[in-house]
């Protein structure tokens, strides 16, 4: 359902008035549209200069009711109202109606022009019959109920331009605070890719090695939201395992496989120790063991703990990884289930560590969490 105030106020009012004023042979008006072009809706094709001041001397008159004999007697010289007889005054039935233009300062017409024959209260009445004051009667009717419904109009008119204004103004400050958002993040991405290139270098020196994160990886830092204390600690972490798990000890690629914030849940029921210094020691322990399983292999002896022990460089004791593991059961048990690939003559052939492995195979890992 469209609203009045959607309408132009007199084309709204000439729909209207055949359901509000009984008797009406037709209703036309003259007026300004949005446009500011003059509309007459006896001529659609246009009019003439003549018609055209004619009309402008019109919608300048103050009077706000008239009656005429008909629209196109408004084009004729007529007599004065002092000059016409009653004679005269019965054949007028054309009603004249003014409503102001905020637009140009004059005022839009409306023209109703009556039957001559009504019928009222099954009542016929002739209209040359009506007297002046029963014609007063009828104007001061007609123009309540349109100027009425006019003024209600102009007041939706003004709520539906305040609300737009509102909505534009408020559709405004919202691309206005999008932009700023986006050049906000632009500037904190700027900053954060440089205190992460910062990062990097420091592990660069302290493995003597360059790391490269990967494009995925690197997304997760800057998309995290986390603080920068926060970031630098994953990075190292993710550095320093990437360090030890790369065959390349040169060029370190860091994948977003790495990357363990601290109160991250994890897929895994067990999960990674939260000490750099912890993961490190626990990855150089299982690599120590693993170099030590592939001497016995290379030697061609059972791989076993004891073996083990005995082949790695500097010699321990068989109890001596047994302690180790026991110590280090929860980072191990986690190590060994991120990383399936990692330490496999270790984790089939070491005794403790297969036992680990065992339990994470058959869904245990929680014991160790």
């Amino acid at each position: 359902m469209r609203l009045s105030s959607t309408y132009h106020p007199i084309v709204f009012l000439l729909m209207k008035i055949p359901n509000l004023i009984p008797g009406v042979e037709n209703a036309e008006a003259c007026y300004k549209d949005e446009n500011g072009d003059l509309i007459f809706t006896p001529r659609p094709n246009g009019m003439s200069a003549k018609e055209k001041s004619t009309l402008f001397d019109w919608r300048s008159k103050r009077i706000t009711c008239y009656w005429v004999e008909s629209i196109s007697s408004i084009f004729n010289v007529s007599k004065s109202a002092s000059q016409m007889s009653v004679l005269d005054e019965q054949d007028l039935r054309t009603l004249i109606i003014t409503f102001p233009n905020d637009n140009d300062g004059l005022n839009d017409l409306i023209f109703i022009s009556f039957h001559e024959k009504i019928g009222l209260n099954n009542v016929d009445l002739f209209f040359h019959k009506i007297s002046t004051s029963e014609k007063r009667i009828i104007s001061h009717f007609c123009e309540f109920v349109l100027r009425n419904i006019f003024e209600q109009i102009r007041e939706e008119e003004k709520l539906l331009k305040g609300f737009q204004l509102t909505t534009e103004n408020l559709r405004d400050r919202i691309k206005t605070n999008e932009l700023r958002l986006a050049q906000l993040e632009n500037v904190y991405s700027s900053t954060l890719l440089r205190f992460i290139e910062s990062t990097l270098l420091e592990c660069n020196k302290r493995y003597n090695a360059i790391f490269e994160f990967q494009e995925d990886a690197l997304s997760l830092l800057v998309k995290s939201q986390r603080s920068l204390e926060e970031i630098k600690n994953v990075i190292q972490k993710a550095c320093a395992i990437a360090f030890h798990l790369s065959l390349n000890k040169n060029k370190v690629l860091v994948s977003p496989d790495f990357i363990h914030w601290e109160n991250q849940s994890s897929t895994f029921e067990t999960k990674l120790p939260t000490s750099l210094a912890s993961v490190e020691k626990t990855i150089e322990l299982l690599d120590r063991y693993e170099a030590g399983a592939k001497r016995v292999e290379q030697i061609g002896i059972t791989i076993n703990g004891k073996n083990v022990a005995k082949n790695m460089d500097p010699e321990i004791t068989p109890p001596a990884i047994t302690d180790a593991v026991k110590k280090h059961k929860k980072q191990i048990a986690a190590l060994l289930q991120e990383y399936p690939e990692r330490w496999l003559l270790a984790r089939k052939n070491i005794k403790p560590i297969a036992n680990l492995d065992g339990f994470i195979s058959h869904g245990f890992g929680s014991k160790f969490a």
